[in-house]
Parts: C-alpha cells; structure tokens; sequence
C-alpha cells in the first residue's frame, strides 16, 4: 500500500498517478488506432475529452447515491459543502459515457463504428491501471484474508490483511482487453464490441464482487449495488449480441 508518491519532495497520490496513466494509455492508443482508420486524431480527441468529462461527472454521481442517504446529501448542498462527492463508481462513468457517446459522435463528426472499434477494447486497459491505483491507495480494498498475495491496509488495520481484489480485477481486466482487440479485428455492427465488453466485465465484476469487502458499494437483497448493475450490463449486452445476430441472419 502506498498512498503517495514523494516525488522533489511533493506528496502525489498514486491513485491519481495511476488514473492518468491509464487515461493517457487509453487515448494515446485508441486515436492511434483510429488514425489507421481515417479518423482525424484531432475530432478524436475533441470525443475522448468529453466523454471524459461526462464520465468523471456520472462516477462521481453514482458515488453520492450509494455512499449517502437523501436526507445527507440534502445536508450538505444546503451548506454549500460538496466535500462529499470524494469518490468515483466505475460503473456510474461507464453508463453516462456509453449515454453521452452518441451525442459527441455526432457534434464531432466521428463514426461511432470507428470510435466503437478504436476505444472500446482499450477501456479495460485504463480501467487496469486505475484498479492498481485502487490497491495502492488502499480503497475497493477486499475482505479480510491471510493466504498468498495478502495485502496490508493500514487506513483499516495495522496487523490484518486483506484479499488483493484490486489487483485480481486488473488481470481480469487485462483478459478482457486482450479478447476484445482480438474480436474487433474483423468489422463488427454497431454496438457489437461494447456488448461483448458489457458481458465480460459484467461477469467479471460480479464475481469480484464476493470477494470485496468494503461496505460503500450499497446492498440490496443480498447483492451489492455493482452486481445488481452487473445483471443488468449483462442483460443489455446479451441482447444488443442476438439482436444484431438476428439482423444478419436476415440481411444474408
């Protein structure tokens, strides 16, 4: 665990370090490949950067909700302090940037076909190096565990360790990216690459779930928040897959 780097004598924090690293990979590589593609780097970049705001917008907001009751939230808007709107929720930035994505498509002029192929299999990436950040700054940490690759969260404990979820979610993630290059070589419908992504990672992070044992996720009927979106991410995906299946069946 290592909350900050000192570096010229200047305390960074890693979790920061670690999201501009993978935001940086995730770009650099995603305009890259859509360069190949024709897609001018600059409108490539004018997307990314808004979906990236509105994603930062959606985690943030998605936060709020399962970390605190209506009646706090209320509290603290009403004494202008949003010092509580501290966290981010992966899954809050990736519905309002898969919401936002068409809309910035079109203001940009990009195909989404083209920003779909060139983006969505490095999302893991980036989502990788974020989760190393998660588990050096101690947060998403999970359940209590002594076994090999036990890992210390001295913010919780000073001699108990902990399940390395974090760092189990990056190999995951890594997989998933690795499947999604190899399914995007071929030219894929609209919707194809992310549906699968969804599916993935929805599988994924629903079983990583049982292994986390922070309590800010929010429960309900026995699965956290993150599961009952999982469910739902693997629904949606399910069917964007057989709905484009059913198309091409009648199209040849």
């Amino acid at each position: 665990m290592c909350t900050f780097f000192n570096i010229f004598g200047l305390k960074i924090s890693s979790y920061g370090v670690c999201m501009l690293i993978g935001l940086y990979l995730t770009c650099f590589l995603a305009i890259t490949r859509a360069g190949k593609r024709g897609v001018s780097k600059v409108d490539m970049l004018g997307v990314l950067a808004s979906i990236f705001g509105i994603v930062i917008f959606g985690a943030g907001f998605l936060y709020v909700l399962v970390t605190y009751t209506p009646a706090q939230i209320w509290d603290y808007i009403k004494r202008l302090d949003f010092s509580f709107a501290d966290g981010l929720v992966f899954y809050g930035g990736l519905i309002s940037g898969i919401l936002g994505t068409p809309f910035f498509c079109k203001l940009f002029k990009v195909n989404f076909c083209d920003l779909e192929a060139s983006v969505v299999p490095y999302i893991p990436l980036g989502h990788a190096v974020g989760r190393v950040g998660c588990l050096l700054a101690g947060c998403c940490y999970g359940r209590e565990y002594d076994g090999p690759f036990a890992v210390h969260n001295y913010l919780l404990s000073m001699d108990k360790t902990y399940f390395p979820v974090q760092g189990l979610e990056s190999l995951f993630l890594l997989g998933i990216m690795c499947v999604l290059l190899f399914y995007a070589q071929k030219e894929r419908k609209n919707f194809n690459i992310m549906a699968l992504y969804l599916i993935l990672y929805a599988i994924a992070r629903f079983l990583l779930e049982l292994f986390r044992g922070d309590a800010v996720r929010g429960a309900f009927w026995g699965l956290s928040t993150s599961q009952w979106i999982s469910i739902g991410m693997f629904t949606v995906g399910g069917l964007i897959q057989l709905y484009n299946r059913r198309k091409t069946v009648e199209e040849a």
